[in-house]
């Protein structure tokens, strides 16, 4: 018990500027003197942290931690069991992040079942909201695992703002980056990384368990060049804040399921509007709502990927994105087993 007070009491002074830095994205390349300076302090704080991740405790136990950082920046990747060290970094930058900024706020959120602007601005300026994305864009340029770790440490403070991160980096980004084209990226991408959330439409009043019943129609304007959409979706997370919404919308209803189109539309586009939000048990601060689509027309080059292409393209990101679900639960989990084995 003494051992774990210690362990509580130490603060390890995180620099958030230099792993994270908005203001730097464009320089994203920090000195290897100075990057390599912040990867031996992680290192150290993570073995003799409270938050000591479950193998690096496991190798520790077993006198093998020293192991454990011997990779150098261009050496070998860790095994998949094991984070790299970027990895690291981000994980610890994301759980002071979770206690110092959004932690005061959760009740607040809570209670008025509403996202606080500031945290949603917060998430955007330290980088949180463009993790898989290139430095190019704004992004931080790591990897899936990354994402999902921050989604982690995020979900044991707040859940509903873990919700907003989750959908943001593993289905939007994801989808822009896998089959948005050059001139969609310059577009879009920048904006989901600094300053614009988004949304995920896919689910409907009459098409849940099988989204792919859906009666959202997408109808080809050949001589302005346009689409007009026309349906409504339910159930949608992050709807109140979003920006920008991916829709999903059949093209040729006579294909079936091969007529399912993706569309990005913006908020301000003419022909949308965001419906009530639902009330729920749980995550209350997370905005679920109706997202209705009257004559909305957009352009050509509104459509992501190929027309058709819906299908396998909503398939391919839920993947991914049942993935980032579970990292929303991994930690209140953990947390309520631990508390449960110490009463």
């Amino acid at each position: 018990a003494q051992s774990r007070t210690s362990r509580t009491e130490r603060k390890v002074e995180l620099p958030l500027a230099l792993v994270l830095n908005p203001s730097a994205k464009s320089q994203r390349k920090v000195e290897q003197s100075q990057m390599q300076a912040l990867r031996g302090t992680l290192a150290r704080a993570a073995l003799l942290g409270h938050h000591t991740p479950l193998h690096l405790a496991q190798a520790r136990f077993n006198g093998a931690a020293t192991v454990l950082r011997t990779f150098s920046s261009g050496g070998a990747r860790p095994a998949v069991t094991m984070l790299s060290e970027d990895e690291e970094a981000l994980r610890c930058v994301v759980e002071r992040f979770s206690k110092e900024v959004l932690g005061p706020k959760v009740g607040k959120m809570d209670a008025q079942e509403s996202l606080d602007k500031d945290v949603v601005d917060s998430l955007f300026e330290q980088g949180i909201m463009g993790i898989e994305a290139p430095i190019e864009y704004g992004g931080v340029g790591l990897n899936f695992t990354a994402s999902c770790l921050a989604v982690e440490e995020i979900a044991r403070v707040d859940p509903s703002v873990a919700v907003l991160v989750d959908i943001q980096n593993t289905l939007l980004i994801t989808a822009m980056m896998r089959y948005g084209t050059q001139l969609q990226k310059d577009t879009y991408l920048t904006r989901l990384c600094t300053d614009t959330c988004a949304s995920f439409c896919l689910s409907e009043p009459s098409s849940g368990s099988d989204a792919f019943a859906l009666k959202t129609r997408a109808k080809r304007d050949e001589a302005g060049g346009e689409w007009i959409i026309n349906g409504s979706k339910c159930w949608i997370s992050n709807a109140k804040e979003a920006g920008l919404f991916l829709v999903f919308a059949n093209a040729a209803p006579e294909n079936g399921h091969k007529g399912i189109t993706a569309f990005v539309v913006d908020k301000e586009n003419p022909g949308i509007t965001v419906g009530r939000k639902e009330e729920k048990l749980g995550i209350k601060a997370s905005s679920t709502c109706e997202v209705i689509f009257e004559d909305c027309v957009v352009k050509d080059s509104a459509v992501l990927g190929k027309v058709g292409g819906g299908y396998k393209m909503a398939i391919d990101l839920l993947n991914e994105g049942r993935i980032g679900i579970g990292a929303q639960v991994h930690f209140p989990k953990s947390r309520v087993c631990t508390q449960s084995l110490y009463r």
